[in-house]
């Protein structure tokens, strides 16, 4: 039995009443993983298979103020960061995304998703 789907033009295929077992994807604020404050959440999908991989829910205006109050506390102190040590904390990061693959193929796979349902 297939679930309630609603449609709009803005949002992405938003299934209603539908228990998954899929991974869920958690928001990233300031340092730490929470599941954030909206209601809503919607399913991640391979675009390849059209199989749900995860579960993400949809970032309140709460959510989205806290990101960008966060990300104005650290551009001081990242732009004031030296260039070089800044390179060096990126390609580290690149190195553990690597290093993590499969771990983080599912927030890929998510950052796939949003890319492709905004065109």
């Amino acid at each position: 039995m297939q679930p309630e789907l609603e449609r709009t033009q803005r949002e992405p295929v938003i299934a209603r009443d539908r228990k998954i077992t899929t991974p869920r994807i958690e928001h990233f604020i300031n340092g730490r993983l929470f599941a954030g404050s909206g209601t809503r959440e919607m399913d991640v999908f391979n675009p390849a298979t059209d199989e749900v991989t995860a579960r993400v829910a949809m970032a309140s205006s709460a959510d989205v103020g806290e990101a960008v109050a966060a990300a104005r506390a650290a551009h001081y102190d990242w732009s004031a960061t030296a260039a070089i040590k800044r390179a060096r904390v990126l390609f580290k990061f690149k190195e553990l995304l690597d290093e993590h693959h499969d771990e983080t193929l599912m927030a890929r796979k998510a950052c796939d998703f949003t890319r492709v349902t905004r065109v």
